[in-house]
């Protein structure tokens, strides 16, 4: 074997070797109940460093994860008090994932099912949701 052939088999090897640790952290990331956490705590730590302390969010399940598909029950965007200010039975999205490696939340798609807003205020105060924003 010449030295061109060893070297086109380290580069086909080292190309193989690549393809396979990526697919395997993809199918670990989002067919395991181990990697679907993971990256749910990284959504909600990207969702909560965008509210900036002002409010949170919360995930019950997180049903499917995949390509670009997220499924979750549960959904509630918390105020700094606690108190739910929306909350959303079933989500169903298209994620873009570009977007989360720069801390951006983007959605192609999103379809939301019973949703409820719980919006309030006194006499003198601003709404609810003004501080989230």
């Amino acid at each position: 074997m010449s030295a061109r052939q060893r070297r086109f088999w380290w580069a086909a090897a080292l190309i193989g070797a690549l393809v396979a640790g990526v697919s395997i952290t993809f199918l670990w990331l989002t067919a395991t109940a181990g990697g679907r956490r993971y990256l749910l705590s990284r959504l909600v730590t990207t969702i909560d460093g965008a509210l900036a302390g002002r409010g949170t969010l919360r995930v019950g399940l997180l049903r499917e994860l995949g390509w670009s598909r997220i499924a979750a029950d549960s959904v509630a965007i918390v105020d700094s008090a606690g108190v739910a200010v929306i909350t959303v039975a079933h989500l169903n999205g298209t994620l873009d994932y570009a977007a989360l490696l720069d801390a951006k939340l983007h959605f192609r798609v999103l379809q939301l099912t019973d949703v409820r807003v719980d919006l309030h205020r006194d006499r003198t105060g601003p709404w609810n949701f003004v501080y989230l924003l």
